[in-house]
């Protein structure tokens, strides 16, 4: 019988493991580091922290766009409600991430329903860190 549990054990250890390796994402892989970075970036939209989104746009976008003009990009007609990495896909140095996100029309705030909707974004690598790129 203890065999039989020590069996056990070892089969249910590996079901876990190969489990976690389901998702597709190695904790270190660009897949990985990209969904986090995106997700952080999109809950700091959420609460309105534009300046953490900023700080997560490329260098170049930085350079020559202020935070306030950043700010000025998000207009009041809707209120996000809701944020989540559905997708990443990687080369070496750009990753497409597909996020579902839900809103509500501002004009419309008895809508009980959020309405959802894909975003798609592109991240890239540079200088060793994945940045979203903002178009100018």
């Amino acid at each position: 019988m203890t065999s039989r549990k020590s069996l056990f054990l070892v089969a249910a250890l590996a079901v876990a493991v190969l489990g976690g390796c389901a998702t597709g994402y190695r904790p270190n892989s660009p897949e990985a580091i990209v969904k986090e970075r995106a997700n952080l970036r999109w809950q700091a939209l959420l609460k309105g922290d534009f300046d953490t989104a900023y700080k997560m746009s490329n260098p170049a976008y930085r350079s020559l766009s202020s935070l306030d003009r950043f700010r000025g990009r998000f207009g009041s007609a809707v209120s996000w409600v809701d944020a989540k990495v559905a997708k990443v896909e990687c080369e070496p140095e750009k990753c497409q991430v597909t996020l579902e996100v839900a809103a509500r029309p501002v004009v419309r705030a008895r809508l009980e329903e959020p309405i959802a909707t894909a975003v798609k974004e592109t991240w890239i690598l540079e200088d060793g860190q994945w940045w979203y790129y903002q178009r100018l």
